[in-house]
């Protein structure tokens, strides 16, 4: 659950004999690491920033995602509009 448009919440859940880690914290604050994670999933956060931001943020989220990882954005489109 999103707490904010900079916050994500990450937590443990057992699924299929598998764990699922869920963190909490501020996504340009949040260490990622590197091939640290199997999946990861980001639902209505991303909207809330401009395009270099999620670029950014992107690289970041993929060089943490260990070989033949998987990254899933549900999320919100709007128009092409002017960014300031």
């Amino acid at each position: 659950i999103s707490k904010g448009p900079f916050q994500f919440q990450l937590s443990v859940i057992p699924i299929f004999s598998k764990i699922i880690h869920h963190h909490q914290g501020i996504y340009f604050d949040y260490e990622l690491g590197q091939n640290a994670f199997d999946h990861a999933i980001a639902c209505v956060t991303m909207h809330h920033w401009l395009c270099e931001a999620k670029r950014a943020l992107y690289r970041r989220i993929c060089a943490a995602l260990k070989p033949g990882g998987t990254y899933i954005v549900s999320d919100y489109m709007v128009p092409e509009r002017e960014e300031t």
